[in-house]
């Protein structure tokens, strides 16, 4: 099947908000997509690919050379030089696409003299202590508690690659000397392009308060939390606790997941 469109997630340390990013990659409408996932410096997000690696839509990379300070831009540069269509569109590992959102853009680009569309995003904001574990929780699409919506996130644009390169592609954190590497694609864009605003509502942005770090609080306990909580039938989103509570082998995936992530390497620039 080839491709129509690529569609480019951005992951750092969140290998359990990854899992559902790629579930709703893979319930979109349109088929015809490539799902690039590049990881930065992330070893822990090639684990959870490896669930998904029987789909051949789906491709990883990790991004290159000494870790630089972004929110996404050096693993978006990677994935667009590596795209193998002219309509590129991203969902960071923490976001959902809804499966519109792919058909909706790529129709208001294809055959039209638009080379850069938008749709809208729900909203959702989130800033309690349990934030992370009441999020993955949550149904895929459950839209309930937005926040508002808005087009003003990189999350809502399809673009054609040539749009991106002649702005020389994302500038990092690091480039800017501020975290703004959406806003600043997107002041170009609108700069330089017209550009087509569509009244769909197509994906959701989560605003919940950034990387899990071993600084921020015990993935140990909150680990021992999940497995003391754990509902008879219920399956979470880390992939290595996708077990129900009576699989024998569910303590033993356990401890192999602390392990692993207590010998990973340490985050080493803030994200």
């Amino acid at each position: 099947m080839k491709p129509k469109v690529s569609i480019i997630t951005a992951t750092h340390y969140r290998p359990d908000f990854l899992r559902r990013c790629i579930i709703a990659v893979q319930n979109q409408k349109m088929k015809e997509h490539e799902h690039l996932i590049i990881a930065d410096h992330c070893p822990f997000a090639e684990k959870v690919y490896n669930q998904f690696k029987e789909d051949k839509r789906i491709r990883f990379y990790h991004t290159d050379g000494e870790p630089i300070k972004n929110v996404g831009a050096t693993s978006k540069n990677k994935g667009i030089k590596l795209a193998k269509t002219n309509y590129i569109c991203y969902c960071d590992d923490d976001n959902i696409l809804l499966p519109n959102h792919t058909t909706a853009l790529y129709n208001a680009l294809n055959n039209s003299n638009y080379k850069i569309a938008f749709t809208y995003a729900y909203i959702m904001r989130f800033s309690s202590i349990n934030n992370h574990k009441y999020l993955l929780n949550r149904e895929l699409y459950d839209i309930t508690k937005v926040s508002n919506i808005s087009y003003d996130d990189m999350l809502c644009c399809m673009h054609t690659k040539n749009t991106i390169l002649k702005i020389d592609g994302w500038k990092t954190w690091e480039e800017l000397n501020n975290p703004a590497e959406d806003t600043d694609v997107i002041e170009k864009f609108k700069k330089y392009y017209k550009i087509k605003f569509l009244e769909d509502r197509t994906c959701i942005y989560y605003v919940h308060g950034g990387v899990r770090k071993e600084n921020s609080y015990s993935f140990k306990k909150e680990y021992q939390d999940i497995l003391r909580n754990m509902p008879k039938n219920q399956t979470y989103a880390y992939p290595d606790l996708a077990f129900k509570k009576h699989d024998l082998n569910f303590k033993n995936s356990l401890k192999q997941l602390l392990k692993l992530r207590k010998n990973e390497k340490k985050d080493n620039y803030n994200r």
